[in-house]
């Protein structure tokens, strides 16, 4: 609940966090990306105690689409394709960091007995972002 103590307090941690980050022109990921690399994002609205309006920077990403019927169906064999590829069943043979979030992006068939098309991605790390590969 966002009036408890504990809950207020974190949350004017996060937001001197935020502020000093801010202030420095440095980015600090939010506590939600969990320690690790995650979209880049300023605040544009705060809409509400928990809704934010937000301008997402532009992102490197690796993605994989696949028709089904239903989201663990297309889940089944794309999310291991791309732990596969972030395991280095890449062309550099890198290990590459698991990072937040996994996006799945649902694109509807024509009917209710037609498949759809699921497309899954990974954001990849920092240190790949604006690379060329």
């Amino acid at each position: 609940m966002l009036s408890s103590p504990v809950t207020q307090l974190v949350l004017a941690v996060l937001a001197v966090l935020m502020v000093v980050g801010l202030a420095d022109g440095a980015w600090v990921a939010p506590a939600f990306c969990k320690g690790l690399d995650c979209p880049k994002y300023t605040v544009v609205k705060k809409i509400a105690d928990n809704i934010e309006l937000r301008q997402y920077e532009a992102a490197t990403w690796v993605s994989t689409k696949k028709p089904a019927m239903q989201l663990d169906e297309a889940m089944s064999g794309s999310f291991m394709k791309l732990f596969n590829y972030i395991s280095e069943a890449n062309e550099a043979k890198a290990k590459i960091e698991m990072t937040a979030p996994v996006v799945t992006k649902v694109e509807p068939g024509q009917g209710p007995t037609c498949s759809s098309n699921f497309t899954i991605s990974f954001y990849l790390p920092y240190i790949y972002q604006g690379a060329t590969q």
